[in-house]
């Protein structure tokens, strides 16, 4: 749960909600190695994801940058996004890889640099913390819960449907990648989001309840 589903759901049932944040299980990603010309998005292809933005993002950075983008996820959209690669002349630096499976996505995660979230509204983020937990910089957009997630040290905040700010962003942290210390940026991940937290913020809450 993130900050914004806490207050939503006190808003419409008016109760007091407590935010457990979703349970990562970081043991099962490895260290990401891949540079920062290398960027991944992990999703279904749906029209919640932004994808339009993000490609159309994507075109601008490839006017200042030589980057390369691999989408992983399959769904409605993928017509449609392919297509509009093609519109914008971006085809040859886009890569569809399609759905996976847990095991073959952990297997493909690594041999990326950055992670970009596009996405117009998000409850949590698991990809997106997951790719932290590769130590991975990441780009995500303020959709609700991103702004939990994303701080100076693992990335940047990007608004949301906006492909000029969605790309500046990107520029960003392939220009500064250097500057993110990535065992930082997984330890960071470990320690929010890793089992250990989420069951003791459990024990907390239930202790609460006694």
């Amino acid at each position: 749960m993130s900050e914004s589903l806490r207050s939503a759901i006190e808003k419409g049932y008016d109760i007091q909600a407590e935010i457990v944040p979703n349970m990562v299980n970081f043991d099962a990603i490895p260290f990401a190695n891949g540079d920062a010309s290398s960027l991944l998005t992990i999703g279904n292809l749906l029209q919640v994801k932004g994808y339009n933005y993000l490609l159309e993002a994507f075109a601008k950075c490839l006017k200042e940058s030589r980057l390369n983008l691999s989408i992983i996820g399959d769904g409605i959209e993928k017509e449609r996004l392919a297509t509009l690669s093609k519109e914008l002349g971006i085809e040859n630096r886009i890569n569809f890889i399609g759905a996976l499976s847990p095991k073959k996505l952990r297997e493909e995660i690594h041999k990326y640099g950055i992670f970009i979230s596009s996405s117009l509204y998000e409850t949590f983020g698991v990809a997106l913390v997951e790719a932290l937990g590769a130590g991975m910089p990441a780009v995500a957009t303020k959709c609700g819960g991103p702004e939990d997630i994303i701080t100076s040290k693992n990335g940047r905040l990007a608004e949301t449907a906006n492909a000029e700010s969605l790309s500046n962003e990107i520029l960003y942290v392939y220009r500064n990648y250097k500057g993110f210390d990535r065992k930082s940026i997984r330890q960071d991940a470990i320690d929010r989001f890793g089992k250990e937290t989420c069951i003791q913020k459990m024990k907390q809450i239930i202790d609460g309840l006694n």
